[in-house]
């Protein structure tokens, strides 16, 4: 094997961690080989360039291929080993990479510790390494239903750089805030991350045609959301470089009004937000603006049309993703194919369209499917309450301007506080009140969190 020339071609690139050159070499010319063994070890060092690239989505895909192709592939007992490994890793990048915030039977769990428990029978420390830190993501919590887990640190953060907006939309609650405006001081910022162990974390895994070590790596996520809007901020730009400096991936969810700014465009884009995110609801220009108020349809489809000009003649496509989020009323066909006909002028300059639904527990009032605006009133939950089960509070934690935490998007006025970010983000995580809140969600019991049982029984 070691005298193929794919393997010295490849081999020299994997030294000079030339990533991008292999997948490019493997596209173009060596995909089809005649012999099986060479097929797995080709298709297997394309999944190890893109994961150390940092495409894990694309790595874990290639070394399915290799997995559902075995029966129609003749290997000797070297091969079969081979093959073996590749199940390991499989399932411990699964297991890493597993953005489900709990489940009843933890199947990459069970893999993790059986795999472990190999390692150490076979001496191979790489493997016993990355098995361990699949097992320690996991923290386990005992309810009537059974043992589930959750993450041993949030996944995400949601982070409100100012509860002050220059919108006044009708289906926002927050008219109805009572908390004290403000914007967050960015030596507060700063100090999130101290505390934080999930904004960064790595999987060591063996080469096993190369050698030596890959490191996947999986990124915490911050999202600039919640009652204001980010672009007011004057270091918000400073902010989402901080971010990528800690190693995390960022959206910045805007409402779009400051995109005509050019000194605030062209900020954004050279701090390199991963999602750029922009609210426009409405199935008309007249019931945009009636639910946007403040802002004009031929403005923000100016907005839109020039940020993405912007972007791609800076170079930014594969940097930034342009998203455009929209919330409908219901998920009737009709709903979304008046939304879909309403954003097709602005959708070409969009990665892609997200649809929401209404949330009513406050009443908001929004166009109905007519197009006219009415009060959308809440309805009492008169299904079963599995349906409703509330995943929000056990993968992230919202962190208020002022530097409160709370559970969740629907405390506005950050009632149910489980304590200040200076205290630590994984110290609150594991602190008392909010592992009090996890298992009165996990045991399906509100009566001690009164804003839960709120929002938990009505739609």
């Amino acid at each position: 094997m070691n005298n193929e020339r794919w393997y010295q071609d490849l081999s020299v690139r994997n030294a000079n961690r030339d990533y991008t050159g292999i997948i490019s070499a493997i596209s173009e010319n060596y995909l089809n080989v005649p012999s099986h063994l060479q097929y797995v070890h080709i298709h297997y060092s394309l999944a190890m360039a893109y994961i150390a690239q940092g495409n894990p989505l694309a790595g874990i895909s290639n070394l399915k291929i290799i997995l559902n192709q075995i029966e129609k592939l003749t290997l000797d007992s070297n091969g079969e080993f081979f093959v073996s490994k590749i199940q390991m890793q499989l399932e411990l990048l699964e297991g890493f990479f597993n953005n489900v915030l709990l489940f009843w039977e933890n199947k990459h769990l069970d893999a993790a510790t059986k795999i472990r428990d190999y390692a150490a029978q076979t001496g191979d420390q790489v493997l016993s390494t990355a098995a361990e830190i699949v097992m320690n993501q996991w923290h386990r919590v005992d309810t009537a239903e059974g043992a589930c887990f959750v993450p041993r640190s949030p996944n995400m953060l949601q982070i409100e750089p100012t509860n002050i907006c220059n919108m006044r939309c009708t289906m926002c609650p927050r008219e109805k805030m009572k908390r004290t405006m403000g914007f967050m001081d960015i030596d507060l910022f700063r100090n999130i991350f101290n505390g934080w162990s999930s904004k960064y974390l790595t999987l060591p895994l063996e080469h096993l045609v190369f050698g030596g070590t890959i490191n996947a790596i999986r990124r915490g996520a911050i999202k600039f959301f919640f009652m204001g809007e980010p672009l007011l901020h004057d270091s918000f730009s400073e902010m989402i470089e901080i971010v990528k400096k800690e190693g995390c991936t960022i959206v910045l969810q805007t409402n779009g009004l400051l995109l005509n700014d050019e000194f605030i465009c062209e900020n954004l884009l050279k701090a390199k937000p991963n999602v750029i995110g922009i609210s426009i609801d409405g199935m008309s220009e007249s019931s945009y603006e009636k639910v946007r108020r403040g802002s004009s349809y031929q403005m923000i489809l100016n907005n839109v049309k020039n940020l993405y000009c912007a972007r791609e003649s800076l170079g930014l496509s594969k940097d930034i993703n342009i998203f455009i989020s929209t919330i409908v009323a219901d998920h009737s066909e009709d709903a979304y194919n008046k939304a879909e006909v309403f954003l097709k002028p602005m959708a070409q300059f969009a990665d892609r369209i997200l649809y929401i639904s209404l949330t009513r527990n406050r009443e908001p009032v929004f166009f109905n499917s007519e197009g006219k605006m009415e009060l959308m009133k809440s309805m009492q939950n008169s299904v079963n309450e599995e349906v409703f089960f509330c995943k929000e509070p056990l993968g992230k934690l919202n962190v208020l301007w002022n530097g409160d935490i709370t559970p969740c998007c629907y405390d506005i006025d950050g009632v149910l506080k489980l304590g200040h970010s200076t205290d630590g983000i994984d110290r609150i995580w594991t602190g008392q009140q909010t592992v009090k809140l996890h298992n009165a969600i996990l045991n399906n019991d509100s009566s001690e969190f009164p804003l839960c049982r709120e929002c938990k029984n009505t739609l």
